[in-house]
């Protein structure tokens, strides 16, 4: 295994982020938006003032040239984005009851087969301070060019766990932790990593251990309506409230992912963790009241200076 790169999470120089992984089109029954969480949280890290590289593939067709169009309107950088002559660009159907969402992941996407050499030739690797993935787009083909980059950036890497049926393995999930230096899951998602952690036990007890057992510099834990808690060697455990509970939610699509990007933020400026964690759930509370994850409106990101760049 590759020897991860051991950081202090909140002394980080402002180098380029990565991000690797899907982008797709969230289709909802009325409008389809990009989505996928490595472009949403590309997205915001662009409106944050940070000049993310979005590592990913879309299909020679016309969902994939709108999906290029849509990123350099926002005015990101589209020289990480490769084009597939087989596959599809990748698209989930999203379902929304009530307050739940259901997701039909297709199989067989653009994002399924980034190219490892073509991947590593689009990173300037001196200027990767971070590398940022989740763990979708590694079920397939794509894991051996994020394996490159890893290999070949040797920078701390940020794991952004995703799990959605069928399309994740335990062991695979496992071993992506083990290699990264900071994590970021849901409650729901420790639980089926540690079934057996979470009866009797305080929260702040268990991200403790498992912060230990998987070899972490940093560990944020997001709770849904109770905030989320963040720990690490030098921060026992610090809990983060919502930034405003009686706000109106239109649909929590992506609101992760707007949270890991005011993270890694706050990581690259090298502000405090209470100062990142308020603007992390400021921003994400603004997502939920907006349809889809990704909106071009730069509204959304004032008062965020903790997280910005500048």
């Amino acid at each position: 295994m590759t020897r991860k790169a051991t950081i202090d999470p909140f002394e980080m120089q402002p180098e380029r982020p990565v991000i690797f992984g899907e982008v797709l089109f969230d289709c909802f029954s009325d409008q389809q938006v990009p989505g996928g969480a490595p472009l949403n949280v590309a997205w915001h890290l662009h409106a944050l003032g940070w000049n993310p590289l979005l590592i990913s593939r879309v299909g020679q067709d016309d969902p994939g040239r709108a999906m290029v169009r849509r990123m350099r309107d926002w005015g990101m950088d589209a020289t990480g984005i490769q084009r597939d002559m087989e596959h599809p660009t990748g698209r989930v159907n999203i379902m929304i009851e009530g307050k739940s969402h259901t997701f039909n992941i297709l199989p067989e996407q653009a994002y399924d087969y980034i190219e490892p050499e073509v991947a590593r030739c689009a990173v300037n690797l001196r200027q990767c301070g971070l590398l940022y993935h989740g763990s979708l787009a590694l079920r397939g083909s794509s894991r051996a060019a994020f394996k490159r980059l890893h290999e070949a950036a040797e920078a701390p890497v940020f794991l952004d766990i995703n799990l959605r049926e069928p399309w994740w393995k335990k062991e695979e999930v496992l071993d992506m932790i083990h290699r990264a230096s900071i994590l970021k899951l849901n409650d729901d998602e420790l639980e089926l990593l540690q079934p057996d952690r979470l009866k009797g036990v305080a929260i702040e007890e268990v991200a403790r251990t498992v912060l230990v057992e998987w070899d972490l510099d940093a560990l944020w834990l997001t709770l849904g309506k109770e905030g989320a808690l963040y720990c690490s060697a030098e921060v026992d455990a610090l809990r983060v409230p919502l930034d405003d509970l009686d706000a109106p939610v239109v649909d929590t699509v992506g609101a992760g992912d707007s949270f890991s990007a005011a993270l890694i933020g706050g990581l690259l400026k090298g502000s405090s963790p209470e100062e990142t964690a308020k603007c992390a759930t400021k921003l994400a509370t603004r997502i939920c009241g907006q349809r889809g994850a990704t909106v071009a409106d730069m509204e959304l990101y004032e008062g965020l200076e903790a997280v910005s760049h500048g």
